[in-house]
């Protein structure tokens, strides 16, 4: 597929990576954080500038894929996800659940929550969204930020930064 088709450029000091394609550009970087927010953002507004300058591309729309495992100290995973099992599906055997995943999709965002595979007694989250191409990257900051509170919010969990 031309998606898959393309340029990487690694930066193993910011474990980065930067893939250009006819169909796109992808930026990804591992164990990013709220206090290196700022950072990644210069980062990725270098590769992207110098992109769009080069090249002459404009571009059409944004999407950001936020991913990350948490690992609950207060509770058993299962117990967060339950409430969005419906009985129905919980009925249809006797045995009992020992995992779930719940996926939404919305017109132009996407959640996913799921036991861990990585984490005992973990939960992972996917949350992809879809921005304006005008949308400043501090906007879709704060956006994300706020999809990510929403979410903690209604699994009632909290993040421990001790």
């Amino acid at each position: 597929k031309p998606s898959e088709q393309g340029i990487n450029f690694k930066l193993p000091e910011q474990k980065a990576a930067f893939f250009i394609s006819p169909a796109g550009c992808k930026f990804t970087k591992d164990a990013v954080d709220w206090f290196t927010a700022e950072e990644t953002i210069r980062l990725l507004d270098t590769a992207r500038s110098a992109l769009l300058k080069s090249s002459g591309a404009v571009v059409a729309i944004q999407r950001t894929t936020l991913a990350m495992h948490l690992q609950l100290k207060t509770k058993p995973f299962l117990e967060i996800l339950k409430p969005f099992i419906a009985p129905s599906l919980t009925e249809i055997h006797e045995e009992k659940v020992i995992t779930a995943a719940i996926i939404v999709k919305w017109e132009k965002s996407k959640l996913i929550m799921d036991g861990s595979g990585s984490l005992a007694n973990g939960i992972f989250l996917r949350f992809e969204r879809e921005y304006p191409a005008d949308m400043s990257f501090e906007d879709i900051e704060k956006e994300i930020k706020k999809d990510e509170g929403g979410i903690f919010k209604l699994l009632d969990v909290e993040e421990d930064l001790s």
